[in-house]
């Protein structure tokens, strides 16, 4: 007999993954003048690589199982990630960062303006801990074993509410990451 414990890790865009905006925006600001937008609206949560990669080893460390593990993230306007990018990268490929277009093509079928990483049900069952979210699956008056977790204070974990960093932090924060 084999006892298993599972648990899941929840969180938004991996910032220059193979998934992420930055790898088709990096190639439209070296090939093109222009870069696509969704809408101007659109805000996503991301987090950095090793972030995903902490939260990962965190996750597995302190799981009792069942439980759904999301980070607290940063959270941006893509229309401002696009515009620090060009800012930052279009001189390297000789081009003018002020005579960049944004080709704005809308919001496709099913795709939202902001994301939600957190439902307003699964905030009901959700403790907060150090800079996470922990949500038991099961759905029954649930108390991890770590100690200082604290009942949610909002209904919904939802970019839309979210400060956002500023073009300055996300500067700092692709430069960190050795995206500019």
């Amino acid at each position: 007999k084999v006892d298993s414990k599972f648990c899941v890790v929840r969180f938004g865009n991996v910032l220059n993954s193979s998934g992420s905006v930055i790898p088709i925006f990096k190639k439209q600001i070296e090939e093109d003048n222009f870069v696509t937008i969704t809408s101007a609206d659109m805000v996503r949560y991301f987090i950095t690589m090793e972030e995903a990669a902490n939260l990962i080893f965190k996750a597995a460390k302190i799981m009792e199982g069942n439980e759904i593990f999301i980070l607290k993230m940063k959270a941006l306007r893509i229309i401002d990630l696009a515009n620090v990018l060009v800012e930052g990268l279009a001189s390297r490929y000789g081009k003018d960062p002020k005579k960049f277009k944004y080709n704005v093509i809308g919001v496709k079928k099913g795709e939202k303006i902001s994301e939600a990483l957190m439902t307003k049900e699964e905030a009901e069952h959700v403790r907060e801990y150090d800079n996470l979210f922990i949500i038991n699956t099961s759905y029954w008056s649930y108390t991890h074993k770590l100690q200082n977790t604290k009942k949610l204070s909002s209904s919904e974990y939802n970019a839309a509410d979210a400060r956002l960093l500023t073009k300055k932090e996300i500067k700092e924060l692709l430069k960190k990451d050795r995206i500019l």
